[in-house]
């Protein structure tokens, strides 16, 4: 995992990180975790510890210091899809497929649905993915 964290800092800290919000392909990343034998959520988690902060934006990761956050002085409810409950990487990059594939008017209208929701709303919703994704893991 040690050498994925690096690589992304390093690449991170190439375009301006951590003055810059920096975006880097979600793709090349999942790769280099797969071929590392570590999981994505695994570094993202081990990068939120050092403030490194991401939300996914279309196939890309947009990575920013806490610093930057909107949400700064409030606490973080939702954690993002990726470091949420633990998604089987194949079941996760399979999702990721067929939203590249969808209309990008439905996927914006979609996110503006869920980010209507409450928080209770939104964690509830998570709860039940993640139960869906316990039940294809079986």
């Amino acid at each position: 995992m040690e050498t994925v964290v690096k690589s992304i800092l390093a690449a991170l800290e190439k375009n301006g990180f951590p003055e810059k919000k920096v975006t880097l392909p979600f793709q090349a990343i999942f790769k280099s975790c797969k071929a590392h034998a570590t999981t994505l959520a695994g570094v993202l988690n081990h990068l939120q510890t050092t403030d490194v902060l991401h939300e996914m934006v279309g196939d890309r990761i947009l990575f920013f210091h806490r610093t930057l956050s909107p949400a700064a002085t409030a606490p973080r409810v939702d954690p993002s899809p990726v470091t949420g409950p633990e998604i089987p990487e194949e079941l996760y990059a399979e999702a990721m497929e067929k939203l590249k594939a969808m209309d990008p008017e439905e996927v914006e209208r979609i996110k503006a649905q869920v980010l209507k929701l409450s928080p209770e709303e939104q964690a509830d919703m998570m709860k039940r993915a993640a139960e869906i994704f316990q039940k294809n893991e079986k």
